[in-house]
């Protein structure tokens, strides 16, 4: 009798035993069956097809945000594509963001248009997916799996020549490539973007947002030295379009539609307003718009994610761009930056009520925290982000920043679930020392635009 059959002939192990041995088994097959897909690599090139049956633009059908495959009933929404040259690989790599209710194991087929009128089609590569849960993914997420995985893939192509470029891309369960242009979606080059600073302002949504502190928050970035804001707009409302439309005219400010398409079963709806969120859906919905970020804004030098209510102040600096300089100088084999987090709470008052400025008006704070971090990430030594981490390519490491030097400010209401919020709280006046800058340039677009101050006190609220 062998050693296992003996271990398994024990009641008291059989039970553990067969268990961890199925679920071994799973994951290697998962495995076994990814890496067989993953290395299938048919490609060829079909000569003389005719670019003016492709659009260079989406459609304006319904979901047209998306490009939709289906696969023996499953259904992947295609956001985006965002090519860039692999100079370790030497090839052109496309990657197509995605919800996707087959987790990463679709087999399709990449039709590529180059602009002289080619066609390249070669088998896609599964390149991430996004896990809601955290501790074992492989298995945890197995009894608890969202329709949609928030999921990547890639194809590879050749590089083209100097004077030819990728325009559309498409993925077919088919053998061949097709002409239906509602498959097709514009290929978007990574631009090469070193010392410049971005933000992906994730999902705008709703009336929730003020035209007021939008500008605001814009201005702010601006005299932090960003230089480029992508924001995904799910249903915003008139007024914050004519915001966005301003800053877009600037070239800070890049808008994604976006939407969230497919059914959850049991649900006519969801969204990203709290009572509309649907669990774990919601994370994929999120984290889709940080997936694509990656990707767009890979070619930057530093990428930050924040919310509209969120700005890291330096205490050293005027700029993050001078902050992250001396960081980096610090740390030559940072990935990235953490930083503490202070809440600038709506439920405490304003400290100043001889300003129009919201964020000189909320003064009082909690003391700095490790609640909600975020991180400032350079996307080159990066190799997957999530809204609160990121996982760096080897060598590269993740580096935690000194209160001394900077923290987050995230001013909001008192969230559900906190105790008190927080009563011991201090004054921070850190954000001072921008305020007449700020003031005037925050006034100027108001002027333009015709936006009042959303806020406007005549007396001072007890603390």
């Amino acid at each position: 009798m062998s050693v296992i059959s003996r271990i398994l002939s024990k009641r008291r192990w059989k039970p553990l035993t067969i268990g961890t041995l199925l679920v071994i088994g799973f994951i290697l097959s998962q495995k076994v069956y990814m890496h067989f897909l993953h290395r299938r690599h048919v490609s060829s090139f079909t000569k003389g097809w005719k670019l003016s049956n492709i659009p260079l633009a989406r459609d304006t059908s319904e979901n047209n945000d998306f490009r939709l495959v289906f696969k023996n009933g499953a259904e992947t929404y295609f956001l985006s594509a965002i090519a860039s040259r692999d100079l370790e690989k030497q090839d052109m790599k496309i990657v197509l963001t995605a919800f996707d209710s087959l987790r990463g194991n679709g087999d399709f087929l990449c039709c590529v248009l180059y602009s002289d009128g080619t066609m390249y089609s070669t088998q896609v590569e599964f390149y991430h997916i996004h896990y809601h849960i955290d501790f074992l993914p492989s298995i945890t997420q197995l009894f608890n799996q969202a329709p949609f995985h928030a999921t990547q893939y890639v194809c590879r192509t050749p590089i083209p020549d100097v004077n030819v470029s990728v325009v559309n891309i498409s993925l077919t369960t088919l053998s061949m490539c097709g002409s239906n242009k509602r498959d097709y979606l514009p290929v978007q080059m990574q631009e090469d973007k070193r010392d410049k600073l971005a933000i992906c302002g994730k999902v705008a949504f709703g009336d929730k947002l003020k035209p007021s502190r939008l500008v605001e928050w814009f201005e702010m970035q601006k005299i932090l030295g960003v230089d480029k804001v992508v924001v995904f707009d799910l249903d915003c409302p008139e007024q914050i379009k004519t915001v966005f439309k301003h800053y877009i005219d600037e070239g800070l400010l890049e808008v994604i539609p976006y939407s969230l398409p497919g059914k959850v079963p049991g649900y006519p709806h969801r969204g990203f307003r709290l009572k509309e969120q649907v669990n774990p859906q919601f994370s994929h919905d999120k984290h889709l718009t940080v997936l694509d970020c990656h990707q767009r804004l890979g070619g930057y030098s530093y990428v930050l994610a924040a919310d509209f209510d969120e700005i890291i102040i330096p205490s050293h600096h005027f700029t993050l761009k001078q902050l992250l300089q001396n960081l980096a100088s610090k740390s030559p084999y940072a990935a990235g930056f953490y930083f503490h987090v202070q809440f600038h709470l709506e439920n405490w008052g304003r400290v100043r009520t001889d300003s129009d400025i919201y964020f000189q008006q909320y003064l009082t704070s909690t003391k700095p925290r490790w609640e909600c971090e975020k991180y400032i990430y350079i996307p080159s030594r990066t190799k997957s982000t999530t809204i609160h981490s990121f996982q760096p390519i080897y060598p590269f490491s993740k580096n935690y920043v000194d209160i001394k030097e900077a923290t987050i400010h995230h001013y909001r209401q008192c969230p559900l679930g906190w105790k008190n919020c927080y009563p011991e709280v201090i004054t921070d006046k850190q954000v001072s020392k921008y305020e007449e800058l700020h003031t005037v340039n925050t006034f100027k677009v108001f002027h333009k635009l015709n936006i009042t101050p959303y806020d406007r006190v005549t007396q001072t609220s007890e603390i």
